[in-house]
């Protein structure tokens, strides 16, 4: 009896706040530049966020996700290398209208690790973790109550 109790009150409470949760999937194209842009090509990956909005101005919440670049076809090899970002972000947005601009912080920690083949037969297979962070500044359109269109860069 314990326990549906405990569950009957998460469920009020989950209730109860519904309305200033967000919770979205992106599909993700990332361009790569500098010396790694020289050998991948363009990312395409997604990820998964929450949004737990403290006010109606700031957000915080979980977002994790998987970009996978492949080649740079300019080069006699091949290239794969994927990075997973799991993090932590903050958003403050400007106003609460159907256009609405934003800007943020994501910290966390990435995964990345990867796999180079020559055409001679050598390859090289790397595996790099650590902590990084990510601003980003985006805008969302609201199509409708409920859904919206997300654009930004991280």
């Amino acid at each position: 009896m314990k326990k549906l109790g405990l569950i009957i009150t998460a469920i009020l409470i989950a209730g109860s706040i519904s309305a200033q949760i967000n919770i979205g999937a992106n599909f993700v194209f990332a361009f790569p530049y500098g010396d790694f842009g020289d050998v991948a090509g363009t990312s395409v990956g997604g990820s998964v966020e929450a949004n737990f909005f403290l006010n109606e101005k700031f957000a915080l919440g979980p977002e994790v996700g998987f970009d996978f670049f492949g080649n740079n076809k300019d080069y006699d090899f091949d290239v794969d290398f994927q990075i997973i970002p799991i993090s932590v972000k903050v958003e403050y947005y400007f106003n609460t209208k159907t256009f609405q601009p934003f800007v943020g912080l994501g910290l966390g920690y990435y995964i990345a690790k990867g796999e180079v083949n020559i055409d001679t037969g050598d390859g090289l297979d790397f595996h790099i973790d650590g902590f990084g962070m990510s601003p980003r500044v985006g805008v969302i359109y609201d199509v409708n109550e409920g859904i919206g269109i997300v654009f930004n860069g991280q």
